[in-house]
């Protein structure tokens, strides 16, 4: 491996190709082995977990295959990939991909407060893309995203509505805990890092990285939602220079639908009403909105100042 040091020399642009390379290959094969593993210790097929991916429609499916199946992509290509990579840019991998904590609990309690108080704002952007979304200029893609968004809005709910603490427990698990991490490695320690050192400017790889966080959901409603919780992810992983940071806000963003599913469940209340049902004549929806970006935006800013303070520049 020692030889494969000379990677760092690359340039940013190189660096991203690479990493993608790396990442398909070792994903694919850390996939491929962990299906047939898994299987076996569960006595399950693999084509069973197989056809788990190649779900089309709402009918006949198997909710466990599909979570299943969705922990092993996410562990095979975010997780085992992104540290692949790391080791081929350092001697030291979990140095490279920034897993070091920061020695302030104040900065961890102000992120889960930016987290909480941004949600009203990320709600109004997920009511926006249904009025203005630059997709609707391209029909063909917006039809298939807006399938997804529809199928993919059902197995949220099928995943998340239920009233059992085991059910629970195994969401926050593979939908929280797994994602936050894995997506957090490739997409800010690996992938937004090397944008940066190919565009040679920060603000632009942030946004970059956002935009590819949020079209790789493919979530058509949520488009705008998704790239606002990448730009505030990014910015948080640049200023603090730790995945833990952005791993805790990431994981406390999916945490929040997860609970809030399980106690509908449990109160025997409907699921949550989708926020693109609502109509413009809501003026609170406006409002809320409005007012969490302020508080967000003020917050923000302040972890920013904090961070320049209490985090070395080069680390």
């Amino acid at each position: 491996m020692e030889n494969f040091r000379t990677f760092e020399k690359f340039s940013g642009t190189l660096k991203i190709i690479f990493d993608i390379l790396i990442i398909i290959v070792i994903g694919v094969i850390s996939f491929i082995l962990g299906t047939i593993v898994i299987g076996k210790i569960l006595g399950i097929k693999y084509s069973t977990l197989i056809e788990a991916m190649q779900i089309k429609t709402y009918q006949n499916i198997n909710i466990n295959h599909i979570l299943l199946i969705q922990a092993i992509i996410s562990f095979s290509f975010f997780i085992i990939g992104s540290y692949a990579v790391a080791l081929f840019y350092s001697k030291e991998p979990i140095k490279y991909i920034r897993a070091n904590s920061i020695n302030s609990g104040k900065i961890y309690l102000m992120a889960i407060i930016l987290i909480l108080i941004i949600q009203p704002f990320i709600n109004y952007t997920v009511f926006l893309s249904t009025k203005m979304n630059p997709l609707d200029s391209f029909p063909a893609i917006k039809s298939y995203l807006n399938e997804q968004s529809k199928l993919q809005q059902k197995l949220i709910t099928e995943f998340l509505y239920s009233p059992k603490f085991t059910v629970l427990l195994r969401n926050l698990l593979i939908i929280a805990l797994i994602p936050a991490i894995g997506e957090e490695m490739f997409f800010r320690s690996i992938l937004q890092r090397h944008l940066i050192e190919s565009i040679k400017n920060h603000h632009i790889g942030i946004t970059l990285t956002a935009f590819i966080f949020a079209i790789v959901h493919m979530d058509y409603a949520g488009l705008y939602g998704r790239f606002i919780l990448g730009l505030v992810l990014g910015y948080l992983f640049y200023w603090s220079k730790s995945l833990w940071l952005s791993v805790l806000v990431h994981f406390i963003n999916n945490t929040m639908a997860i609970f809030l599913f399980f106690y509908m469940a449990l109160k025997h209340l409907p699921p949550p009403q989708a926020v693109q049902s609502f109509n413009a004549n809501h003026i609170e929806l406006h409002i809320y909105g409005i007012l969490s970006f302020i508080l967000s935006l003020m917050t923000l800013l302040w972890i920013k100042k904090y961070l320049q303070k209490e985090v070395p520049e080069k680390q």
